[in-house]
């Protein structure tokens, strides 16, 4: 039963609201994903390798995410005897400098998908004309 007890301890501590939580950031992330598939070209148009990468930017970005919110529920980000940053601070620079490099490798641009072939486009013609007439 993989996340059993996890899934209790959410329970025990933060009660549905926990969960409810943990579901809507995963909702974020895939449809985020889907975006980023779509901006480049489609699932059929990306490679093994952008998925791999994809996989990446997914998860250093959920990191991202969940540091960012811990970040803004503390009360300081200063280490008020040191004088300094906090050093998650500046591990969270680490993994924003990572995922915009995983972005860059995946390329800024949108691409548009390759076009159909001739019969595919006759035959979603003709499906646009059955819709129209009924």
């Amino acid at each position: 039963m993989h996340g059993h007890y996890a899934l209790k301890r959410a329970l025990l501590q933060g009660g549905t609201k926990a969960i409810n939580h943990r579901l809507s950031v995963i909702k974020e992330l895939i449809e985020w994903c889907e975006n980023l598939v779509a901006d480049l070209g489609g699932k059929d148009n990306v490679s093994v390798q952008q998925e791999a990468l994809i996989e990446m930017t997914s998860r250093s970005k959920l990191m991202l995410n969940s540091l960012d919110n811990w970040l803004l529920s503390q009360p300081s980000l200063i280490n008020r005897k040191k004088k300094s940053l906090i050093p998650i601070v500046l591990q969270r620079k680490v993994i924003a400098d990572g995922l915009l490099r995983l972005l860059k490798e995946l390329g800024i641009a949108r691409v548009t998908p390759p076009p159909k072939w001739p019969w595919e486009i006759d035959d979603q013609d003709k499906q646009n004309e059955t819709n129209n007439e009924g």
